[in-house]
C-alpha cells in the first residue's frame, strides 16, 4: 500500500512537472532580463523564475533599494554590464525610458528585443504598466490579481482615513538635499490618493526642485516627512533631522513644535510598481498615526 502511494506521488509529480515545462515553452519570452528596479519588482511578481535570466543591481543594500531586497539576492545582476548582458542570450529586456539609447542599441543590434516602457508618475500609470508588462509576458490574469489587490487596499485605507475625521494635514516632504517633490511626482500623486495636502504642489513646485529653509519656516508644515536612505545616527539623514530640530528659527514651525518630523525609506517615496500601495500605506500611517 505504501510502495503505490509513493508510485502515485512520484508519477504525479512527473506529470506536473511535465505539463509546467511545456505551459513555459509556450510562453513567447522565457529568458528574460530587467534593467530597472520597478520591471524587477513588477516581473518577480508575474512569472516563475526559471523565466527571469537576470535583473538590475539594486537589490539590497539600503532603504532607496528594491522593496523585495533579500528575496531577489540570489539572482544575477547585471550592473550595467551590456557585454555580460549580451552573454547570456536573453529573449527579452525590460527597460526604462531613462536607460541610455545607446546601450538599447547595442542590445537591439545583438539580436535581442527590447522593451521600453515610460516611468509612471500616478497611482493609475502603475497599474497600467503592471497590466502591460503582464499581457506581453502572457501572465495577464497574474496582473489583474495585483491590480485588483492594489485598489482594494487603497479603498480600505482611504475609508479608514475618513472614518478618523481628522483634518487633512499640510505636509512637505524635505530630504538633507534640502529637495521636494510637488506637480508631476509620484509622491504628490500618492499624497492626493489619501487627502494629504502637498504643500511643494501648493507652491508651485514640480519634481526634485529646491526648498529654501527660509521658505520652509514660512510655510510651516504640519508634518514634515523625511526620505531615508541610510539607517543609523550617523547618517546624512539623521544629521539633518537633528539641524532641523536643533535649529532657532525653525522652533516655531508646527513640525518642529508638535514633534511631527518623520522618516521614511526612498523606497516608498520613489516607487513605480505594484508596491507604490506599500509606500501610500506606509505614508499614511506615520501621517494619520494609524494602527495596522
Amino acid at each position: 500500500m505504501k510502495k503505490n502511494i509513493i508510485i502515485l506521488i512520484i508519477g504525479y509529480l512527473i506529470i506536473f512537472n511535465f505539463l509546467y515545462c511545456k505551459e513555459n515553452q509556450n510562453k513567447k519570452y522565457n529568458r528574460i532580463v530587467s534593467l530597472s528596479m520597478a520591471s524587477d519588482e513588477i516581473i518577480y511578481s508575474l512569472v516563475d523564475s526559471d523565466r527571469i535570466v537576470a535583473l538590475s543591481s539594486n537589490s539590497n543594500g539600503n532603504e532607496m533599494t528594491s522593496i523585495l531586497g533579500k528575496q531577489i539576492n540570489n539572482y544575477l545582476k547585471i550592473e550595467d554590464n551590456l557585454e555580460k548582458l549580451i552573454d547570456l542570450e536573453p529573449d527579452l529586456v525590460i527597460a526604462a525610458e531613462w536607460i541610455k539609447k545607446e546601450s538599447l542599441s547595442q542590445i537591439e543590434d545583438a539580436g535581442i528585443e527590447v522593451y521600453v516602457y515610460k516611468t509612471p508618475s500616478t497611482f493609475e500609470g502603475n497599474k497600467k504598466l503592471i497590466k502591460d508588462i503582464s499581457i506581453l509576458l502572457e501572465e495577464e490574469k497574474k496582473g489583474l490579481d495585483i491590480i485588483k489587490n492594489m485598489d482594494e487596499r487603497l479603498k480600505k485605507l482611504q475609508s479608514k482615513i475618513k472614518e478618523n475625521k481628522k483634518i487633512y494635514p499640510r505636509v512637505l516632504e524635505y530630504s538633507h538635499y534640502e529637495v521636494t517633490n510637488g506637480e508631476g511626482s509620484i509622491l504628490n500623486d500618492m499624497f492626493e490618493k489619501i487627502y494629504i495636502n502637498n504643500l511643494a504642489k501648493e507652491l508651485k513646485l514640480g519634481k526634485s526642485e529646491k526648498l529654501s529653509k527660509e521658505k520652509v519656516i514660512e510655510i510651516n508644515p504640519d508634518i514634515i516627512l523625511i526620505p531615508v536612505w541610510r539607517n543609523g545616527i550617523n547618517t546624512d539623514n539623521m544629521k539633518f533631522i537633528n539641524l532641523l530640530k536643533s535649529d532657532e528659527s525653525f522652533q516655531e514651525v508646527s513640525a518642529i513644535k508638535n514633534n511631527k518630523v518623520y522618516t521614511i525609506p526612498g523606497k516608498y517615496i520613489y516607487v513605480y510598481s505594484q508596491y507604490i500601495i506599500d509606500g501610500i500605506e506606509e505614508i499614511a500611517k506615520k501621517v494619520y498615526e494609524l494602527n495596522n
